[in-house]
């Protein structure tokens, strides 16, 4: 039964963590634009911010997001706005070889734009609230059960966006002729932009807005 509920809760921080969102998708997006290794100091930050993330939901921020409805949308409009921002960069950078990018003006996302993306995620913060109140194991109480719960999250989280920069890279070298490279990364950009309107409408449906 104990192995069983681990399982369960690896599982749900997979499916919220580690599916398709703003930051794996713009994880993907900057593989693709600037290489695996290039996006290593975006992905640092992308890490960064969820940690803080974790630690805010465990101390009771996602609680006053769902309490205060107009915080939710503030922080989602802060999300739409960055995400365009970085999913332009991306989008516009030209399609020459990733060596010619810096010298060509284009600057690659940096820690601080990743460390924003997810902490102003409200999907985020919703994400470990649900770990915390629905899949801690029973054999594990108080602020232990919440770091277990935390933690896979993270740990999901940390290997899944591995994934996502390695898949955007191979896609890259897939379609590696100047007119598929600038057609990949418009579509990546495209989906960064429609991961953050589907968490807006996923929010938007569960009623949060109707007080805000």
């Amino acid at each position: 039964m104990a192995m069983e509920e681990f399982v369960i809760l690896f599982m749900a921080a997979f499916a919220m963590l580690g599916s398709p969102g703003p930051a794996p998708i713009a994880l993907a997006a900057s593989g693709a634009a600037w290489g695996y290794r290039a996006t290593l100091p975006f992905y640092a930050g992308i890490m960064a911010g969820l940690f803080a993330a974790m630690l805010l939901s465990a101390f009771g921020f996602a609680a006053l997001i769902a309490a205060v409805p107009a915080a939710a949308v503030l922080l989602l409009a802060l999300s739409l706005c960055y995400v365009l921002y970085i999913a332009w960069g991306i989008a516009s950078a030209p399609p020459i070889e990733r060596s010619q990018l810096q010298a060509a003006g284009k600057r690659r996302p940096r820690p601080v734009d990743g460390f924003i993306i997810n902490i102003v995620n409200p999907k985020v913060y919703a994400a470990f609230a649900t770990l915390y109140a629905s899949f801690v194991p029973a054999q594990l109480e108080g602020r232990t059960g919440i770091a277990a719960a935390g933690l896979a999250g993270f740990a999901i989280a940390l290997v899944m966006n591995n994934v996502w920069m390695l898949a955007g890279e191979g896609l890259a070298r897939l379609f590696s002729s100047p007119r598929q490279n600038r057609i990949l990364r418009l579509v990546l950009a495209g989906l960064m932009v429609l991961a953050v309107l589907l968490a807006v409408y996923k929010l938007w449906a569960t009623g949060l807005f109707a007080n805000a």
